[in-house]
């Protein structure tokens, strides 16, 4: 074992031949410095003590306690060239490893030309997730030029650490020892060729390995190239694990990307509230499907404005929430409940069927066909129910209206005027004389009349109803009846409709008839027919039942309907007063008012019709009726003897033939007929 130390130390010594402790004595700065406690000040860290490792020892720095963040720093006087880094952390002396690993868990150390870490080159960063935590005594590989190294650690809200790590951030550190050069190239003056990968070209000038790889390479000729994963292509020279993952990766190799819910530089940030409970994006923290309630931002980490709820506060609050747009921002639950007429976690439904107003704790009126009212002020859209009134149909109708809105009057009807049940209208002890129905609405029934329609009508006209209150006939009565009511029989002499109608004059029996007919009791009276003896009778007809024949009247007129006589006289061939007595002989013509022609050939015989003669005409004459001389120059018997030449061509006497004034020239004798 000592032969092992020996060869340890010895192979160390030769490898920092021209390297040396840059940091020893140099002027140091802290931002958290332990207030009373001077003993514990910055430069404890590079006086070169650490051989007590308790914080009694007096060989340490420590910050003041309950920091988020610890920043320590040495000035190394002027850019330099290191090597490596090696760090003495506090221990108290007790056994490896110690309890004090946990407070310098996650530090960071930087190599910067400036104050700031920001201008740095990270030369180390311890990765959260390794399982196992560092040990108090390291040596961090940093090839690199600078002035200021800078010890840097923190405890960020936003991050999740791992369960090993402190919960402030501490800097308790016994020494810093930064190994390297104050010549840009470390072993220029022994003429050694470095590797080609060395990082400035510099070298040990002992073994010729390398002090720094450039960005991608290790190993101690750089030849092998670091985790692609590694952040600025940085590695440790010898172990090839990476000083720092690119974002989103994590592992001593940085081949793993960031466990669930993490993300970032070194996995240290906390994804924010993603759908469902999912992971983010392991680079850049953004949520790939969205937030969950209450939750906005790519990454998930705002909460939603006022007024917004949901998953990526995609929901406006309700309007109806009773504080303006005002709802828990997880829910859409509205603080302070929903405004009148609104109902529901998040006041998205109106009030339920029959209740209106705040919480819905109002009972609708009745609202017409059973309808709910209007959600927020009760009002019934549609009207209200038999027997209420008003906006909110809670007021009943007033006494004399009854139905929907109370729009209607009790019927006038009414037994009690005006008085009736406010739902249905139904009258109050009943109906006024004439009237019927529930409503009292509607007339009596036909044929009956006056209270509860319990009378009768009388016999109306045409069989039509009477006045429905009094019973009278509108159109008076029928045949056979009279009065205002049409109840009572006609009086002996009259009949018909409303007895107006006299019986004839010409019944048999005088004014005596059938009161619904007016047909006479007992017939008529000569020369009168007809049911109603209203009539003469028929033409040619005359006396007791109409039932002799006329005789024959002038121009065949009837005769007197009552007793026969021709009014104007007879026809040819009859005389008297009812022309039935034929003409004596020697007379023809109406009334034989004619006397037959004495020029008949049987004296004053001829027919009593024409007054044509009987036997023809004596010698001289002609005619039918013998009543004219013999036609010129013609005489004698039937006119058939021709005159001679009488004188002046006259005619001869129609009976002898004889020439009256003599004859013409020539001739002679009393007929002119020998010459």
């Amino acid at each position: 074992m000592r032969l092992i130390f020996l060869v340890k130390v010895l192979y160390y010594t030769r490898t920092l031949g021209a390297l040396e402790n840059l940091a020893r004595g140099k002027p140091v700065w802290e931002d958290r410095p332990w207030k009373g406690k001077e003993n514990w000040g910055a430069e404890k860290a590079v006086d070169g003590r650490y051989t007590d490792r308790s914080a009694a020892g007096g060989q340490c720095v420590i910050n003041e306690p309950f920091a988020k963040t610890a920043t320590w720093r040495v000035d190394l006087g002027g850019v330099v060239s290191i090597s490596h880094i090696d760090i003495y952390n506090r221990t108290d002396n007790y056994p490896r490893p110690s309890s004090f690993l946990s407070r310098m868990a996650g530090f960071f150390l930087y190599v910067s030309n400036t104050t700031f870490k920001e201008d740095r080159h990270l030369c180390f960063h311890e990765i959260q997730t390794v399982k196992s935590p560092l040990s108090e005594d390291q040596r961090i590989n940093c090839s690199a030029t600078g002035r200021y190294v800078i010890y840097y650690n923190e405890r960020s809200p936003d991050v999740t650490y791992p369960s090993y790590y402190s919960p402030y951030a501490y800097y308790e550190l016994f020494e810093l020892e930064v190994y390297g050069c104050r010549n840009i190239k470390c072993g220029e003056s022994r003429n050694i060729t470095c590797p080609s990968n060395c990082h400035e070209g510099r070298c040990d000038v002992s073994t010729g390995y390398c002090l720094a790889c450039v960005p991608g390479f290790y190993g101690s000729n750089c030849t092998m190239q670091c985790p692609t994963m590694c952040k600025d292509n940085r590695c440790d020279i010898t172990t090839g694990h990476c000083v720092d993952c690119l974002s989103g990766y994590k592992g001593l190799t940085c081949s793993q990307v960031c466990g669930t819910q993490t993300y970032g530089a070194n996995c240290s940030m906390s994804c924010g509230n993603c759908s469902n409970g999912e992971t983010c994006h392991h680079v850049n923290g953004t949520c790939l499907h969205g937030c969950n309630e209450g939750f906005t931002g790519d990454k998930c980490k705002t909460e939603c404005q006022p007024g917004f709820y949901g998953r990526n506060c995609m929901y406006n609050c309700s309007e109806n929430c009773n504080v303006a747009s005002k709802c828990n921002r997880f829910t859409g639950v509205c603080d302070g409940g929903c405004k009148a007429g609104w109902t529901g976690i998040k006041c998205d439904r109106i009030c339920s069927a029959q209740t209106y107003g705040t919480n819905c704790s109002m009972s609708c009126g009745n609202c017409s066909n059973g309808e709910t009212c209007h959600h927020v002020n009760g009002t019934c859209l549609r009207g209200c129910n038999e027997g209420f009134t008003g906006d909110k149909c809670k007021t009943e109708c007033q006494p004399g209206f009854y139905g929907r809105n109370c729009m209607f009057q009790c019927s006038q009807s009414c037994n009690v005027a005006s008085s009736c049940n406010r739902f249905t209208g139904v009258c109050d002890r009943g109906c006024r004389a004439g009237w019927t129905g529930i409503k009292c609405d509607g007339f009596c029934s036909t044929q009956t009349y006056g209270a509860n329609c319990s009378m009768s009508c009388g016999n109306c006209s045409n069989g039509e109803t009477c006045h429905h209150v009094n019973g009278t006939c509108p159109h008076g009565c029928i045949e056979g009846f009279e009065g205002d009511k049409c109840k009572t029989e006609c009086q002996p002499g009259f009949y018909g409709r409303s007895c107006l109608y006299q019986c004839s004059e010409n019944c048999n029996v005088a004014s005596n008839c059938n009161r619904f007919t007016g047909w006479c009791d007992g017939g008529c009276k000569s020369g009168w027919t007809g049911m109603k003896c209203d009539r003469l009778c028929i033409a040619q007809m005359y006396g007791a039942m109409c039932s002799q024949s006329c005789g024959n009247c002038s121009k065949g007129e009837t005769c007197h309907h009552v007793n026969g006589t021709c009014l104007n006289g007879c026809n040819e061939g009859f005389t008297g007063d009812m022309c039935k007595t034929e003409c004596q002989p020697g007379f023809y013509g109406r009334n034989c008012m004619f006397q037959c022609s004495k020029n008949c050939n049987v004296a004053s015989s001829c027919n009593r019709f024409t007054g044509v003669c009987d036997g023809g005409c004596r010698a001289g004459w002609t005619g039918i009726k013998c009543d004219r001389f013999c036609s010129t120059q013609t005489y004698g018997a039937n006119c058939s003897m021709s005159c001679g030449n009488c004188s002046n061509g006259e005619t001869c006497h129609h009976v002898n033939g004889t020439c009256l004034h003599g004859c013409i020239e020539g001739f002679e004798g009393d007929k002119c007929k020998t010459g």
